[in-house]
C-alpha cells in the first residue's frame, strides 16, 4: 500500500470515528436532556397537585365543619350555595387526589431521572472513547467495536426508556448542539466536555 493510499485510509477512518462518535454523543446528550426535562416537569406537578389537593382538603373540612356545627350566621342568606360550593371543593379534592395516584408523578420522575443517568453514562463512554483515540491508545477496528457495543446500549437504553413527547423534544434540540456542530468541534480537537473530563483524570 502506497503512502498516499495509507494517508487516505487513515483520513477515511477518522473521518468515520468523528461521524460514530458525534452521532451517539448527540442521541445520549438530546435523550438525557429530554429525560431530565421531564422527571422536573412530573415533580413540579406532582408539587402543584399536592399543595392544591391540601388546599382544598382543609376549605373542605373547615365547611362541612361549619354545616354540621352551630355556625348558622355563616350560611343563613345563601345555604344551598353554600352547600354547593362544599360539594363542588370535597369533589375536587377528591378527584385531585385519585389524579395523584394515578398518575403516580413521583414514580415517573424516578425512572426518567434514572434513564438520564444512562445516557449521561454513554456520553461519558464517548468521551473516553474519544481521549483513546487521540493518544492512539487502541487501533481502529478495536475503537470502531467499542463504538458498536455503545451503539447497541443506546437502542437498548431507547426501546426500554419510559416514554417521552414531542415537546421535551423540542426542549432538548433548542438546547443543545447541533450534530454538525459536534463534528466540527472533533475535527478541531475541541471536543464537548473533553477538557472537564481530562482535568478531573
Amino acid at each position: 500500500m502506497s503512502d498516499n493510499q495509507l494517508i487516505s485510509n487513515n483520513r477515511d477512518n477518522r473521518e468515520n470515528l468523528t461521524t460514530n462518535l458525534a452521532d451517539i454523543f448527540f442521541r445520549a446528550q438530546i435523550s438525557k436532556t429530554i429525560h431530565y426535562y421531564l422527571a422536573e416537569r412530573m415533580i413540579k406537578t406532582k408539587k402543584i397537585l399536592g399543595l392544591s389537593n391540601i388546599f382544598l382538603s382543609a376549605l373542605s373540612t373547615a365547611g362541612i365543619v361549619t354545616l354540621i356545627g352551630e355556625y348558622d350566621f355563616f350560611i343563613k342568606n345563601n345555604p344551598s350555595l353554600f352547600k354547593f360550593v362544599i360539594f363542588c371543593m370535597c369533589f375536587l379534592s377528591t378527584f385531585i387526589a385519585s389524579l395523584i395516584l394515578y398518575r403516580d408523578d413521583g414514580f415517573l420522575a424516578n425512572t426518567h431521572k434514572i434513564a438520564g443517568d444512562l445516557y449521561i453514562e454513554i456520553r461519558d463512554d464517548i468521551i473516553k472513547l474519544y481521549n483513546q483515540s487521540l493518544l492512539n491508545k487502541e487501533d481502529n477496528q478495536h475503537i470502531f467495536e467499542k463504538i458498536h457495543s455503545i451503539r447497541h446500549k443506546l437502542d437498548y437504553f431507547g426501546r426500554s426508556a419510559p416514554q417521552t413527547d414531542q415537546r421535551s423534544f423540542n426542549y432538548s434540540i433548542q438546547r443543545n448542539p447541533k450534530k454538525e456542530e459536534i463534528i466540527q468541534s472533533i475535527r478541531q480537537g475541541d471536543f464537548p466536555y473533553v477538557n472537564r473530563n481530562q482535568n478531573n483524570g
